[in-house]
């Protein structure tokens, strides 16, 4: 049966406490994939109105008096995910177990393909467990499609760091395929390469305040080059352009690197080392090239984690590879693409 009862309206004050309960809830079921440490309304309401799309990022489904559902929206930067800088991401949706099969996940959903519409973002994209069967056959009845799968990848029992680097190294020979490896690393254990000032037609230098806008025209996003201005950062010049940049962001580093400045990376990135405080000895890295990744372990990192995305075609073996026993993945998970609303 369908609702015609339903209303959507966005968070307001007055509904924070009865939406936290809900969330809380929520958690509880481990297919939905949601988890909130939030611990109050006012935290809830701080935490919305912090983001780009304020209040109106938390939609809410209610029936008389009565809220039976929510859906949750961000603007996320992160092409890892998404292949767009920029994009709507339906972080999560939740219906009241006695309220489903009622059509309240398709209104909730098509209201965020409004809201995308609405202000210009690509999308909307939403990220859900492989597990979570309902989900996918929602979003696939109201005809989004998967883009991509997503798998994480730790050491354990049953996925040795042997196991993980010889996976890297597959992934290191397919273009096809996207990683994001996290490398971990005491500095009193590291072995760095001697190529931290430069070599060849590479000119490496600190940023300060008053040069972050380099960093943004190389595609780091307004709160990564805001970060970047309170502490150190560097960029790597090439012939006079900008072709690099490595920075520290809370803790972990993090670098970028052009299509003219392949290559470079194994200089930016022991130079950042170098510059990080003495006092500062574990060091965390994330790399998105898997060669630098091992050329890092090689240093004295050990890998982390690994999450791996494919794209198309890809999709399906990587989720066929994720779903092997001798892998055992942290999370398998899928990437589904909205439908756009029609031109008027």
């Amino acid at each position: 049966m369908v609702s015609s009862g339903i209303k959507i309206a966005t968070l307001r004050r007055k509904d924070a406490r009865q939406l936290l309960r809900m969330m809380e809830r929520a958690g509880r079921e481990p297919v939905s994939g949601i988890q909130t440490s939030l611990r109050s309304p006012q935290q809830l309401l701080d935490e919305a109105e912090d983001s780009e799309l304020g209040t109106a990022g938390m939609l809410l489904a209610w029936e008389a008096d009565a809220l039976v559902g929510f859906a949750g929206l961000s603007v996320w930067y992160d092409d890892f995910y998404s292949q767009e800088e920029r994009c709507l991401f339906v972080r999560c949706l939740y219906v009241q177990p006695d309220h489903r099969r009622r059509g309240i996940g398709s209104i909730l959903i098509k209201e965020a393909v409004a809201v995308a519409a609405s202000r210009g973002l690509p999308g909307p994209y939403a990220e859900v467990n492989a597990s979570n069967l309902a989900m996918r056959g929602l979003l696939e009845k109201e005809g989004w499609s998967v883009k991509s799968t997503v798998c994480l990848l730790e050491p354990n029992r049953t996925n040795s760091p042997n196991n993980i680097l010889r996976l890297l190294w597959q992934v290191s020979q397919s273009p096809d395929i996207r990683c994001l490896v996290i490398l971990t690393g005491r500095r009193s254990g590291l072995s760095l390469p001697e190529l931290g000032r430069g070599g060849g037609a590479v000119a490496l230098r600190l940023v300060n305040s008053q040069g972050v806008g380099e960093l943004a025209r190389l595609g780091y996003s307004d709160w990564a080059v805001e970060a970047a201005a309170k502490g150190k950062a560097v960029v790597a010049i090439k012939d006079g352009n900008l072709v690099g940049a490595c920075l520290a962001l809370g803790g972990i580093i993090d670098h970028v690197v052009s299509p003219q400045g392949r290559g470079i990376s194994e200089k930016v990135v022991p130079r950042m080392i170098s510059e990080l405080p003495a006092e500062m000895e574990d060091i965390t890295i994330s790399v998105e090239d898997p060669s630098l990744a091992l050329s890092v372990h090689g240093w004295g990192f050990e890998v982390s984690s690994i999450l791996i995305r494919a794209d198309g075609d890809r999709a399906r073996d990587l989720e066929e590879l994720a779903l092997n026993r001798s892998l055992g993945p942290s999370f398998l998970r899928f990437i589904i693409a909205g439908r756009a609303l029609p031109e008027p």
